[in-house]
Formats: C-alpha cells, structure tokens, sequence
C-alpha cells in the first residue's frame, strides 16, 4: 500500500500586546513530526518570559506509538531522510513495548511499539490507533514541578 503524506508549513507569531515592554511569549515549532507549542508569557507575571522559555526549550522528546517498529523507521527515513541510523529496538517486558529512537533534527522520536496489548502502549493504539502517546519534557527537579502543579 503506498500512502501520501502531506507536509506542514507553519508560521509563529506573538504580540506584546496592551499591558507588556517586550514580548515573554515562546513558540516552538517542529512541523517534521507535527509538534507546535506557543507558551504564554503569562502575562507579565513573575517569571513569565523564563517560565515560557523553559517550556519550549525544555522538550527531550515525543513518543509515538506504532504498530510496527520497521514500517515506522521507514516511513521517517522516506519523510526527513534520516542523517543517522535509529537505534537499536530494546525490549522494556514491564512496559509491555519494544522502543527505538529516531533522530530528527536536535530532537528525536521514539517510537513504541507494542508488546502486550493489556499494557499501556498496547491499550491506546487499540483504542486510538497510532500516534503521538507522549511529549517529554526535561525538569531539573522532578518533584518540584509536581507540588507546584498540584
């Protein structure tokens, strides 16, 4: 089966708008694996412009669950023309996947594929199908962004 795929073109743009000096919002954007993220300065508030920084420049990663680790790696290397090899497919039985890292650009994919469909990764391409499952982000202090989330 061949399959078409289409490709984003994106265009970011912030406004300071009424009540700020200088504009505290980041955007990101990775059009190669549909990934775009503006995130608000807040407002002006405390800490906004490095608080919307570190969101955009604090992603490790998205996490793409597949059915099938080889027809994925291909569909990448047709798409983007891989400049490196993927990694090798581990095995991780606890999390019930088989998962390989695709480089793109300064970031990467990981693909998951499912090894056990009672698991997590099994459970969302039965119920979704294939797709983004996860997006990283890099945190100095774990515990810290939890308390302060809740």
């Amino acid at each position: 089966m061949t399959r078409k795929y289409s490709y984003l073109q994106s265009v970011g743009r912030s406004d300071i708008g009424r009540r700020r000096a200088n504009n505290e919002d980041a955007i990101l954007q990775m059009p190669e694996v549909g990934v775009f993220c503006v995130a608000d300065g807040i407002g002006g508030g405390e800490g906004g412009e490095s608080a919307s920084h570190a969101v955009v420049e604090g992603l490790s990663h998205v996490g793409h669950a597949v059915n099938d680790l080889g027809r994925a790696v291909e569909m990448y290397d047709s798409l983007f023309g891989l400049k490196s090899l993927p990694s090798e497919p581990r095995a991780f039985p606890v999390l019930g996947v088989r998962s390989a890292w695709v480089p793109i650009r300064r970031n990467f994919i990981e693909l998951f594929q499912p090894t056990d469909p009672a698991k997590a990764v099994g459970r969302f391409i039965a119920r979704q199908g294939e797709g983004v499952y996860a997006i990283v982000f890099l945190v100095k202090d774990v515990d810290a962004q939890v308390a302060r989330l809740r």
